[in-house]
């Protein structure tokens, strides 16, 4: 069995992944019992994180993603 805690930080416009198909994958992972953490920022766009992508680039949503990634690491590895 899984000893893992998921966290899954989606743009709100990606071509690559539909609402759905989070929110399928959200309940699936939430089946196994382990702790599930998924996250949608707003107006973005896949490669909302890649600063060498001007096009998509949100420094706002990937800012506050990286937050909570520290946060989910501290709590996850402490």
């Amino acid at each position: 069995a899984s000893q893992a805690a998921f966290l899954g930080h989606f743009a709100e416009k990606d071509p690559y992944e539909t609402a759905e198909s989070i929110q399928t994958l959200e309940q699936n992972l939430k089946g196994t019992g382990r702790p599930v953490e998924f996250f949608t920022y707003p107006g973005t766009g896949h490669w909302f994180f890649e600063q060498d992508r001007p096009d998509a680039y949100n420094s706002a949503a990937a800012q506050l993603a990286w937050d909570r990634t520290r946060t989910f690491l501290q709590k996850q590895l402490m």
